[in-house]
């Protein structure tokens, strides 16, 4: 029983530092200039693997809004913040360190759009390169690179029009009302993976039948 647990135990923790280098984490945006908030809109992703030394990001619209787009629609701008000492220096965070989509491109600490001011702004080139999701990555960067509780802003076009007057036209020629703006840093809570719960358990198991077999061969057992 003992050579079981040894080979068990090594087993498991390598399971769990396949998951510690791998780090995801995941928020909800859920306000809106145009749309009710408390909604669940879109969902980020990161993910940072220490051997590629990339971070990867994913935005993704969840059901309640992609239900609402046209055929051309999608997200076509996307910003978020960063620690101050991603930008510092000549080893600053650079354009360069950007993998974007086709037709999209990248500001850093400069002019934004009005409504997205953070220290990242991606764009796109157009509606025709409008992303569902979007998908990229940022070489050198963490998840800890972006901090705790940044809040995100996304730009997603192709929503149906709210008729004349609307307040929230971005005023770029399109239909009034094509466009809204998501915010928010909602964290999702990411539950232990199935197979460590198993392999847990199982060794907890071990170990106890190990312990009535030891005090049972003692005497002192059933």
């Amino acid at each position: 029983m003992r050579n079981i647990i040894q080979i068990i135990i090594p087993g498991f923790l390598l399971l769990f530092a396949s998951h510690v280098n791998a780090t995801t984490v995941s928020f909800i945006l859920d306000q809106s200039d145009r749309f009710e908030d408390g909604v669940d809109y879109l969902q980020v992703t990161l993910t940072d693997d220490d051997p590629s030394g990339l971070l990867s990001v994913s935005v993704e619209m969840l059901p309640a809004l992609a239900g609402l787009l046209d055929e051309r629609g999608g997200i076509k701008g996307f910003s978020f913040n960063v620690r101050d000492y991603v930008l510092a220096g000549d080893d600053g965070l650079a354009e360069g360190d950007f993998d974007l989509p086709n037709g999209w491109d990248v500001s850093i600490d400069g002019p934004h759009h009005p409504m997205m001011r953070h220290d990242i702004w991606l764009s796109s080139g157009g509606m025709q390169y409008a992303q569902d999701p979007l998908v990229f990555t940022i070489a050198g960067l963490t998840v800890d690179d972006l901090g705790g509780g940044t809040e995100f802003a996304a730009m997603v076009t192709g929503l149906p029009g709210t008729g004349d007057g609307c307040s929230n036209d971005l005023g770029d020629g399109g239909e009034c009302g094509s466009h809204a703006l998501f915010y928010g840093a909602r964290p999702v809570v990411v539950p232990v993976p199935a197979a460590a719960w198993l392999m847990g358990s199982g060794l907890l198991g071990l170990v106890g039948v190990a312990r009535r077999r030891r005090q049972s061969s003692n005497g002192t057992g059933f």
